[in-house]
């Protein structure tokens, strides 16, 4: 049970995270897992002992799954993560445990990036219309849906949402142009 490569570490990592969303998506969730995932590295690093009682042939397979099971529930009580980790045992990865945590940290970035939405209004909106605005948000994209604001005043009315490369546009302007174009057609 040595360290994985790259490539290995980003299946088991991005097959965690699938777990984890499958059941809705929740920063407060990603994050345990992988404060649980790193608090388990380090055991695993930090400890001769653990290692040599998993690694030990001498010790039947179900005694080595207690093991693994006893400190996946003392790190972070969650299914998910107990039955990951006896995955990982099961495939002889629990070595690259750290490795598939830098990953996972590198896949739930990658998402929060993904899920950054800006909304542009024509008006600067209050403080409760962009809390109602941003909740609805949160319910159509998850929890991880962060919104940032602007202004943009030659929108005449109604707003614009960009997600990444996605562009929703209900404003006026947006409405006007389309006609236009089907005008000119």
């Amino acid at each position: 049970m040595h360290t994985i490569d790259g490539k290995t570490a980003k299946r088991y990592a991005r097959s965690l995270l699938d777990v984890v969303l499958a059941a809705g998506p929740d920063q407060e969730k990603l994050d345990k897992q992988l404060s649980a995932l790193r608090a388990f590295a380090e055991a695993w690093g930090g400890s001769a002992e653990l290692r040599e009682a998993v690694l030990n042939p001498a010790y039947k397979a179900a005694e080595k799954q207690a093991v693994v099971s006893d400190i996946a529930a003392k790190i972070f009580e969650d299914k998910y993560f107990k039955n990951f980790l006896l995955v990982m045992f099961e495939n002889k990865r629990l070595g690259g445990v750290k490795e598939i945590a830098d990953s996972l940290e590198l896949l739930i970035a990658e998402l929060k990036n993904s899920l950054s939405l800006e909304i542009a209004t024509a008006t600067e909106l209050s403080a409760d219309e962009k809390q109602q605005i941003e909740n609805k948000m949160q319910q159509d994209f998850g929890s991880l849906a962060t919104v940032s604001w602007k202004v943009e005043s030659d929108l005449i009315g109604g707003m614009v949402v960009r997600a990444g490369d996605k562009l929703l546009d209900g404003s006026i302007k947006g409405n006007l142009e389309r006609m236009k174009a089907q005008l000119a057609a």
